[in-house]
């Protein structure tokens, strides 16, 4: 006799190596890099907190008794022959001829604190203040040639997030 549930669990347990069952790879990765960077937050001594439900911008919240809670976008860039390409926006729906109609749409500077995007093959994080993330809604990132370093966990430690005394 198995076990019984409220609900069916086939959605649940439908998940095959290879086989994300009708959910699209991105979605996957991005998942694993959101995990990847609660888990390094809490290895600095970041607490982590994740807003309940998908409509939200901010992917993570992170916070210490240093700092002020701060909204984290996290973005998987995928591997290509020379950097890592990044969408530096999300999905947005628009009506057209009474339909919905899906379309990429740029964040705004109320929607979160910091961008962190992560490079998997190198297992390493690019952090970005709003203010310097690049404009473009797809941009290249190589970490030979950035302003900002990988691993450079330090933009959370800046003065402006920084607890009131």
């Amino acid at each position: 006799m198995g076990q019984e549930f409220l609900f069916s669990m086939d959605r649940v347990t439908a998940f095959k190596e290879g086989d994300a069952d009708g959910v699209p790879k991105s979605c996957i990765a991005g998942q694993i890099a959101e995990l990847v960077f609660e888990a390094e937050a809490a290895k600095r001594g970041w607490m982590t907190y994740r807003p309940s439900g998908h409509a939200t911008a901010i992917d993570v919240v992170v916070g210490s008794h240093k700092s002020k809670l701060i909204g984290i976008q996290i973005k998987k860039g995928s591997i290509t022959p020379t950097g890592w390409l990044v969408n530096f926006g999300h999905m947005g729906w628009k009506k057209e001829n009474g339909k919905r109609i899906p379309y990429r749409k740029a964040y705004r500077e109320s929607d979160f604190d910091v961008m962190a995007v992560y490079l998997q093959e190198r297992d390493s994080f690019i952090f970005y203040h709003y203010r310097d993330m690049p404009k473009a809604m797809h941009s290249m990132v190589n970490p030979s040639n950035l302003r900002y370093p990988e691993n450079n966990w330090h933009v959370l430690e800046s003065e402006e997030y920084a607890a009131p005394l």
